[in-house]
């Protein structure tokens, strides 16, 4: 179901995000499968309101390609 979801999507040149990856096998499934974006525990844990400008900046010094929670 997920192989196809994210083959319609890219028919559709639309990217694919999958949300809540707390374990590496489903970011390596999820990669294979050619998912474009992920989230979730493995890749970030939830903080703090306060430090939003500290991530977007440290985001923006990247780039594109680097950013985290490429899948």
């Amino acid at each position: 179901l997920v192989e196809t979801i994210i083959r319609l999507s890219h028919d559709f040149n639309l990217s694919t995000v999958a949300e809540g990856i707390e374990f590496e096998e489903q970011l390596d499934v999820l990669r294979r499968l050619g998912c474009d974006v992920g989230q979730g525990y493995l890749l970030g844990r939830p903080g703090p309101a306060h430090a939003i400008g500290d991530l977007i900046a440290a985001a923006a010094g990247r780039s594109s390609g680097a950013a985290a929670g490429r899948a």
